[in-house]
């Protein structure tokens, strides 16, 4: 992170907002990535706070910011705050055709609020999407999924959780989200 940290410097001394915002993103990131999700929640505040605030570093990156926010969010149990961020960042990135991106942190952030079925509906859903096209999850996702998994384990039979990921394959894009963000 000491890298990013002098690239960053670097970029601002420059005045390069967007690789500035690019920096941001990376050290949000890599703070999640570590663990450090106080640390990736503070990054992500201030990132959706930079781009609410000049239009000019909205294209394309606020659903990433949105997304990763909600998902640290999450992970610290602040569960209201990343619901919030989530209805959000729903049209952003169904916007961007990138539901995909959402589909793990929709799961996790249902699981929190004690919607484990539907939690493993979601999930259902995102292993699909991701077999479907033939795509990996990011370490930080591939993390989360798989302590989703081990608490949806926890929570419910193997056969109930085989059937409701078996439901939530079948489920549209638009299903999904329905899921996560009802009250």
């Amino acid at each position: 992170m000491r890298v990013g940290e002098e690239v960053l410097q670097l970029a601002i001394a420059l005045s390069d907002k967007r690789m500035t915002l690019t920096m941001l993103i990376y050290l949000e990131q890599s703070a999640a990535a570590l663990g450090r999700l106080e640390e990736s929640v503070a990054r992500g505040r201030d990132l959706a706070k930079r781009i609410r605030q000049d239009r000019s570093l909205r294209s394309g990156i606020e659903n990433i910011v949105l997304v990763n926010l909600c998902m640290s969010l999450t992970e610290l149990g602040e569960v209201d705050e990343a619901l919030e961020v989530a209805r959000s960042a729903y049209p952003l990135v169904e916007q961007a055709g990138r539901v995909l991106d959402l589909l793990d942190p929709f799961a996790l952030l249902a699981f929190k609020r004690g919607r484990i079925g539907d939690a493993a509906r979601m999930l259902g859903r995102a292993d699909m999407c991701y077999a479907m096209g033939n795509y990996r999850r990011e370490p930080v996702e591939q993390k989360l999924r798989d302590k989703l998994m081990f608490s949806l384990r926890d929570a419910m039979s193997p056969d109930e959780l085989s059937r409701l990921m078996k439901e939530g394959e079948a489920l549209s894009d638009e299903d999904a989200a329905h899921l996560a963000l009802r009250e």
